[in-house]
């Protein structure tokens, strides 16, 4: 195939053909071959026969001065065997003129060199089987060094070499023109080219399935090509559509015409159609030109002015101009893609002709139609048809520097021989109306509308007026601009017949600063895909949508900024199905994104569809969303919402009842939510949620960060049909909540959604985080798994029941757990429920503490308390309690595993029951050390109910016991502990009001732990160390005395005249009871305190011990005091209460 460098278009006459053949001249050889001359014989009465010439290998080399073929008659080269190419070239002055018919007896290629010119009259044609080659270049190149020359004829190389490229070495204004006025016809799958300084063609150029390249060169130029390119491939089944590049070098300014026809169509059965290239400075294709590159099996390509989008070598034009009756064509006839067809110029393109690239009518694509002016573009009234009955509809392509579309069309022009301005742009801007584009995309054919930069306008697209799709099949906008894209206030692209797909690129260069803006505009594709993409995406009270209503899915919408994305001023971006097709899914992506007022980005099915709802994908290095601002998807259908996944590598803030949702009203399942990001902010009644109004379940909440801050406001899961709620996830590095809450709920059949919270630290304030259900199903989990919880004024991490299902179960697994200011850990069965409440389980590793805080669970109804189960290596409660307490059922079991316990200031341990039947529960604490003081109580009682048991098992228990008070009844008024609480005292207790006495419970302590005026006050004055120390005494030597010494346990007593009690009271002397002699002091080593006759399961009430009996195996008490009776004997005695010895003070000397 031949292609060649830049081809200029031009149209000018020269002169008239019928001048030129009254002045016909004849075939007259020259000497320059020398021996090789050519010799013309005659063939037969009106034709006649080239023979001789110069056979180098494959090339035969013919030399004429003179070259023309006149009318009605023929001329034809001999074609001796083993000949491929036939070059002849013209030595003389004058331009070759064909009126008749030139052939070869053979298979051989024909070049024909004069660069003088050629003109083939109205009756010329060709009767040749290879390729066709004229032009008035000066020489040939064969191979790399050998060329054969029309001009130095004498320097010529006549090489066995394929001939390469054609050189054009004459001075300016000399180049030579090749007119066409007849039907020049190559066979099927040959090439045909015709490459001059200037060329018109007003006749016929055929080539079918091959290829025609109609080219405008100028001087001192070398266009490259080799054999292959020149002549092209044999076999029309293996056309190379694709043209192949050549070298471009200096241009003038010179032109092609084209108002015949330039044919390479091929409907042989599965053929292509050829390759047309009409390249010049300046093209024209008047009105009655006709371009036909189609093909049975697939469209060919179409060049006019340069490839597409201007890329590679090939030469480009300056101006191209197409008339309005001009016709191109690059179908597939029966099964095969359309064609590509390309109408290019670097300056001004004024296309208004008719372009078809059709796919095949049982199968195929539409091709692509180019119609490009860098600087300026004027398509009004052009005729797009790249549409597919069964296949994807092709695409219109439009490539100015700047463009603007709008309803105003601009004037056609004229082209004319003698007025080469109308190339010359009538503006900067081009102009597209938007009429023009609405035809196109009724007829199914894709538009495509891009702008370069390369010149001095920035390459903008505005967008002055609305576009609307009324008509046809699926069918694809696209604006891409090498800057902005600008959509003016109020101006809508929509489509009411199928799919629209609607692609905004600005900044396609990647040169960076093309942004999208549109204002109070509409995009609604109708089930089509939308995509924007720039630098930066602004849309200001602008809805982004598409939406299906029938059985197709909704395209994605697919928003993409390098910088900053706003939506603003309630923009909506929004995918909705109310058929059986889903919505399609919603992806924005951008380096900061803000929401901001009332802007939303949704995707959603409406009642009665089944389809499902898109995913929302948010992606971003920042992202702000603000004053009733958000995402969300639901469902109205039995279909499901889809996902809302957000990725924020540095801050997402939410702030002003703001938020993210996806929820469902039907059958459907509500979506998940996840997000990450780097920190989360959620301020001013703002946060996440999705709930279930019907039998779908809600979705599940997941939310990683590395700092997160809930400030008054909240995450929240709920269920109030038959679904379940959804589960709400955290992980976090740390979190703050203030004024805030996360809760799941269910007022149905459902059951409530787990909340499970993973931190290093939390710290929440005048919070809330629960989980309840009203209904049947069971109030949700909470998991609390952190370094650190401080819980403070007031916040409540609970789990309730309303209903007949059963609370939550609270786990906390943490090193440090502080719950300050009236703070508490519950779970409640409430009144009127059948439900139990939930357990609470406790795993601390340093220190549980208590201020002024609770930890409880509870039943005001049918149901029973939960158990609490806690662990720490430290307890401490000042003012705080554990409760687990039931008005009805039986009260919870308390588990308490600690080395250390400190009950202070009226704290309280407490399973039991104010009224019915139910049984107090078990209270089991172990512990290295308890301290339990200041009315502090531990109490498992029960109205009607067994009271509970009470174990404590602990090394050192120290508790002030049996200070004041009576026996006391168990109010009936729940959580009315006036007769244990405030009396001074630390109670124990586990009695039943029921008058089976059986049913009181069992306490079983320490037997070494009671504290009963054993702990002595000190003084509030200072210690004299003078009076603190006794000193010797001073005795007589000499009188002989004895001595008696008494001795605490241990330690110094308050002054030198008290001595220790024992840590054992003393009880009355009794008899020896012969029956316990023999028991060991394991089994004496505990106390159990039973109901007596005064002692009825109360240890603080007043009472009446026995007399306990010594025997054999009981330790030895130290003696404290000593007392003589009436008879003189001296008693021992370890109890304070006894006398102490008179002469103790007198024996002890002082200074």
């Amino acid at each position: 195939m031949i292609h060649f460098p830049r081809i200029l278009l031009g149209l000018p006459l020269v002169f008239s053909l019928l001048t030129v053949k009254s002045a016909l001249a004849q075939l007259m050889p020259d000497n320059t071959l020398g021996r090789e001359s050519s010799v013309v014989e005659p063939l037969n009465q009106l034709d006649e026969q080239i023979n001789g010439g110069a056979i180098r290998g494959e090339n035969l080399f013919h030399s004429f001065l003179e070259f023309n073929v006149g009318a009605e008659r023929g001329v034809y080269f001999a074609n001796p065997m083993g000949i491929e190419n036939i070059l002849s070239r013209v030595t003389g002055a004058n331009p070759s003129h064909i009126w008749g018919r030139l052939g070869v007896l053979g298979d051989a290629n024909l070049f024909l060199l004069n660069p003088n010119g050629i003109f083939f009259g109205q009756n010329a044609t060709l009767d040749i089987n290879g390729s066709f080659l004229a032009t008035t270049a000066d020489a040939i190149q064969l191979g790399n060094q050998g060329f054969f020359s029309a001009t130095e004829p004498d320097k010529s190389s006549l090489l066995s070499l394929e001939p390469g490229a054609l050189f054009f070495n004459q001075v300016a204004n000399q180049s030579g023109t090749i007119v066409n006025a007849g039907n020049l016809t190559v066979e099927p799958g040959e090439n045909l080219t015709l490459v001059g300084g200037s060329i018109n063609n007003t006749g016929q150029l055929r080539a079918a399935g091959g290829e025609i390249t109609v080219a405008a060169v100028s001087n001192r130029q070398q266009v490259l090509g080799n054999r292959q390119q020149i002549l092209g491939n044999r076999q029309p089944s293996t056309v190379n559509r694709q043209p192949s590049t050549v070298n471009r070098q200096q241009l003038t300014v010179l032109t092609v015409s084209v108002s015949g026809i330039i044919d390479v169509s091929n409907p042989e059965n599965g053929q292509l159609g050829g390759t047309v290239q009409v390249l010049g400075d300046k093209i024209g294709l008047l009105q009655r030109a006709q371009i036909n590159a189609s093909g049975d099996a697939g469209g060919g390509t179409v060049l006019i002015g340069g490839n597409y989008q201007g890329q590679g070598t090939l030469p480009q034009a300056e101006a191209t101009y197409v008339a309005p009756e001009a016709t191109i064509n690059a179908d597939a006839v029966n099964a095969g893609d359309g064609g590509l067809i390309v109408v290019w110029a670097n300056e001004s393109t004024r296309a208004y002709g008719k372009f078809s690239a059709q796919g095949g009518i049982a199968a195929g694509n539409g091709g692509l139609i180019e119609t490009s002016g860098l600087t300026f573009l004027d398509v009004s009234g052009i005729k797009v048809d790249a549409t597919a009955t069964n296949g994807f509809p092709g695409t219109w392509l439009i490539d100015p520097r700047n463009i603007t579309i709008q309803n105003t069309a601009t004037a056609n022009g004229n082209f004319s021989n003698t007025n080469p301005n109308i190339f010359t742009p009538g503006a900067d801007n081009a102009v597209v109306n938007t009429q023009d584009i609405a035809t196109q995309l009724n007829a199914g054919t894709n538009v495509t509308i891009t702008t370069g930069s390369t010149g001095t306008q920035e390459g903008n697209i505005t967008v002055a007026d609305s576009i609307t799709k009324t008509a046809g099949g699926v069918a694809t906008l696209t604006l891409a601009a090498a800057n902005d894209i600008i959509v003016n206030s109020g101006v809508e692209i929509t489509s009411n017949s199928n799919a629209l797909n609607i692609f905004l690129t600005a900044n396609s260069d990647n040169a960076g600063g093309g942004d999208v803006v549109m204002t109070n505009g509409v995009i609604q594709a109708n089930s089509g895909q939308v995509a924007i993409a720039g630098d930066s995406i602004l849309l200001e009270g602008t809805t982004i949508a598409s939406d299906t209503t029938g059985s197709n899915n909704g395209g994605a919408i697919t928003l993409a900024a390098a910088n900053s994305l706003s939506l603003l001023n309630n923009s909506q971006i929004t995918s909705n199905t109310s058929s059986d097709g889903n919505a399609g899914r919603i992806e924005v992506t951008a380096n900061s994104i803000s929401l901001v007022n009332n802007s939303d980005i949704n995707s959603g099915t409406e009642v009665g569809s089944t389809g499902n709802a898109g995913a929302i994908t948010i992606i971003a290095d920042s992202l702000v969303a603000n004053n009733g601002s958000g995402a969300g998807t639901n469902t109205n259908g039995s279909g499901i919402a889809g996902q809302l996944n957000i990725t924020v590598e540095g801050l997402l803030s939410i702030e002003d009842s703001s938020g993210f949702g996806s929820d469902t009203f039907s059958d459907g399942n509500a979506g998940e939510i996840t997000i990450q990001a780097g920190r989360f902010l959620v301020a001013n009644g703002s946060g996440a949620g999705t709930n279930t109004t019907g039998t779908g379940n809600g979705g599940r909440i997941t939310i990683y960060t590395q700092e997160m801050s809930l400030l008054q406001s909240g995450f929240g899961s709920n269920a109030f049909g038959d679904g379940n709620a959804g589960e709400i996830t955290i992980q976090a590095d740390r979190f703050v909540m203030d004024q805030s809450g996360i809760g799941t709920n269910t007022r149905g059949k459902g059951n409530g959604g787990r909340i499970t919270i993973n931190a290093r630290e939390l710290l929440m304030r005048d919070s809330g985080l629960g989980s309840e259900t009203f209904s049947d199903g069971n109030a949700g989990e909470i998991t609390i798994n952190v370094g650190r919880l401080l819980m403070d004024e007031g916040t409540d991490m609970s789990t309730n029941t309303g209903g007949a299902g059963n609370a939550g179960i609270i786990t906390i697994d943490a090193e440090e757990v502080l719950l300050l200011g009236n703070s508490e850990f519950a779970s409640n069965a409430r009144s009127n429920s059948t439900g139990n409440a939930g357990e609470i389980r406790l795993n601390v590793r340093s220190s549980l503490t208590l201020d002024n805080s609770n930890i409880s669970t509870g039943s005001q109804g049918e149901g029973k308390a939960g158990n609490i189960s806690i662990t720490s290596q430290n307890l401490l409660l000042n003012q705080g309690a554990i409760t687990a307490e039931s008005t009805q059922a039986g009260g919870g079991d308390i588990t308490i595993d600690a080395n250390n316990i400190r009950l202070r200031n009226s704290s309280l341990i407490s399973s039991s029951v104010f009224d019915g039947t139910g049984g107090g529960g078990t209270i089991a604490i172990n512990s290295s050390t308890f301290l339990a003081l200041e009315d502090s109580d531990i109490l498992a009682n029960a109205d009607q109910g067994a009271g509970g048991n009470i174990t404590i098992n602990s090394e050192a228990f120290l508790a002030n016991l049996f200070t004041s008070g009576q026996t006391l009844t168990v109010s009936s008024n729940p959580g009315n502990f006036d007769q244990f609480r405030g009396n001074g005292r630390v109670d124990i207790s586990a009695i039943s009001q029921n008058p089976n006495t059986d049913l009181t419970g069992t306490i079983t302590i320490p037997d070494s732990s009671f504290l009963q005026h054993d702990l002595s006050l000190l003084s509030e004055k200072f210690i004299d160390p003078e009076q603190a120390i006794a000193n010797s005494c001073l005795t007589d030597s000499k009188i002989e005395q004895g001595s008696f010494t008494v001795t605490g346990t241990s330690g110094l007593p308050p002054t030198p005249n008290n001595a220790f009690s024992s840590q054992y009271r003393l009880g009355g002397v009794q008899p020896v009871n012969e029956n316990r002699v023999g028991e060991t002091s394991q089994q004496t080593s505990r106390r159990e305190i039973s109901p007596t006759r005064e002692v009825t399961g109360v240890v603080g009430a007043n009472h009446t011990l026995p007399i306990p009996h010594w025997q054999l195996g009981d330790p030895v008490i130290e003696a404290q005091g000593m007392q003589a009776t009436a008879d003189g004997r001296i008693l021992l005695g370890s109890a304070p209460q006894l006398t102490a010895m008179d002469r103790v003070e007198a024996e002890v000397c002082y200074n």
